[in-house]
């Protein structure tokens, strides 16, 4: 800091409740033609201040694109053409804690155009992706990441693109069908690929730094590993379930979205149908219903599940808050 004012504005802007009252309050008091630059990291503000004196500008700070809009935090990173990618920070935890923000990632499949893309992507301190997608998928969009970044693959083929399709085929492409499917997908999904959300947590008990999760939409696959992390984090259900429920607005560029099924129904000699596709990206509340279901059906409760298929144990559970919260 230039000087005691600019020392004690930085500390009255990380703060007071929002930017634009520090800025109000510090433009009452900043001289005339002095130059003062100022870029604080306040609720997802910046603030910039020049040589017009009392002239200041507020403009949203890109700090991995998040910002506060009437009180509810923009999650969404918007990178290349990735979609769905998004941060799990904020939620608040039993023992009075919050999920860091930095530290927890999901995403659908990581679709970046140049290489400034992958540095903006790097720039999010992840060190270590967890990939559900079948190999079939791993193939056909390959995960272009750098060295720096540990990729487990979890291979998952319940939900896969192909298997959706497959699906969907056998149930006479119809939009009931599509929705009777993904019921189906999220109870399989928490009775067939137990192991593989085991081996993620056993991977994070062993590892260090930010993880992202994802599968090709980031939404079943990719949303019931996030659910059952913040869960273990100590989140409760509701704001696990809003978490969830953000992937429908990742899909909310219908045209966009409905075009990654586009090649399977051209495969048919079909156009696409959107009344089919719909309930295929939806992220619903029955679905996420469907998975916690089954857990207490088959162990009791979701904290008997979470400890004897997954082994989050009590200790397992100090860990991992010690790790993603704050």
């Amino acid at each position: 800091m230039a000087g005691s004012r600019e020392s004690w504005f930085f500390l009255l802007c990380m703060t007071l409740k929002t930017a634009k009252t520090a800025v109000a309050f510090y433009t009452l008091c900043l001289p005339p033609n002095k130059f003062i630059y100022h870029l604080a990291c306040i609720k997802g503000y910046a603030i910039i201040e020049n040589d017009g004196g009392l002239t200041t500008a507020l403009q949203n700070f890109d700090y991995m694109n998040h910002q506060e809009e009437a009180g509810s935090m923009t999650r969404f990173v918007p990178i290349g053409k990735t979609m769905n990618l998004r941060h799990m920070g904020g939620y608040d935890t039993d023992n009075a804690r919050k999920t860091k923000e930095n530290y927890l990632y999901r995403s659908g499949f990581l679709h970046f155009t140049g290489d400034q893309d992958l540095a903006k992507f790097e720039s999010l301190g992840i060190s270590t992706i967890y990939d559900f997608r079948s190999p079939m998928e791993r193939v056909k969009n390959d995960l272009q990441v750098g060295d720096s970044i540990e990729v487990v693959e979890l291979g998952m083929l319940v939900a896969s693109v192909e298997n959706l399709w497959d699906m969907l085929m056998k149930e006479g492409l119809n939009p009931e069908g599509a929705e009777k499917i993904m019921g189906d997908r999220y109870r399989e999904l928490t009775e067939e690929e137990v192991p593989g959300y085991r081996k993620m947590f056993d991977h994070m008990m062993e590892s260090e730094g930010g993880i992202l999760v994802m599968c090709s939409f980031g939404k079943d696959r990719a949303g019931i590993a996030s659910a059952l992390l913040l869960s273990a984090l100590g989140v409760k259900e509701e704001q696990i379930e809003q978490d969830y429920l953000l992937s429908s607005d990742a899909y909310a560029d219908k045209a966009l979205a409905i075009g990654k099924f586009e090649q399977f129904f051209n495969s048919e000699g079909l156009s696409v149908d959107e009344s089919i596709v719909v309930p295929i990206l939806d992220a619903r509340t029955e679905y996420l219903a469907t998975a916690w279901q089954v857990m207490r059906e088959k162990s009791g409760s979701l904290d008997n599940f979470m400890r004897d298929e997954l082994g989050i144990d009590q200790a397992a559970r100090k860990y991992l808050q010690k790790r993603f919260t704050l």
